[in-house]
């Protein structure tokens, strides 16, 4: 398989996720599929979930953005992912719509975890902030980068 197929297979993880997630609230409107990315219109706001299986840059995203956009990036619970995020905390924490989702869609617990990457800055000193958020990323089992990859290609 390609690499848009492991695009694919997240876009389609993510919206059930998406649509689950509404189920109690019944706010989302509809789900717009575009190449790497899905728009998400609820009664009050519209959502870009990106879809970023392994991340190495995300500077096309924030430059598509600005700080009055709500969107998510979904990736792999990967430990390069976790880290690559931690790299980036100052830069993310300014943003203040931003959420990044971890998956692992083949764990036998927990799929996902979420991080507000402003919020978590407001509400953590600086300190506890890392072990906080390596507590958080170890509660969902980590994907293997190179697994997932041989599924894919």
């Amino acid at each position: 398989m390609a690499a848009k197929d492991i695009i694919g297979f997240l876009k389609e993880w993510t919206t059930n996720h998406i649509k689950n997630k509404d189920i109690i609230l019944k706010k989302l409107v509809s789900i717009e599929s575009k190449d790497s990315y899905l728009i998400a219109t609820y009664k009050h706001k519209k959502q870009t979930f990106y879809i970023r299986p392994f991340l190495s840059n995300i500077d096309d995203i924030l430059k598509e953005t600005n700080n009055t956009d709500h969107f998510s990036i979904v990736v792999f619970n990967t430990k390069e992912n976790f880290e690559f995020i931690l790299k980036m905390w100052d830069k993310l924490a300014n943003i203040t719509f931003l959420s990044v989702y971890f998956v692992n869609p083949y764990a036998k617990d927990d799929k996902a975890w979420i991080i507000f990457p402003h919020t978590h800055s407001m509400v953590s000193d600086e300190a506890s902030l890392k072990t906080g958020l390596k507590t958080m990323f170890e509660q969902v089992e980590p994907v293997d980068k190179a697994n997932v990859e041989k599924m894919y290609s």
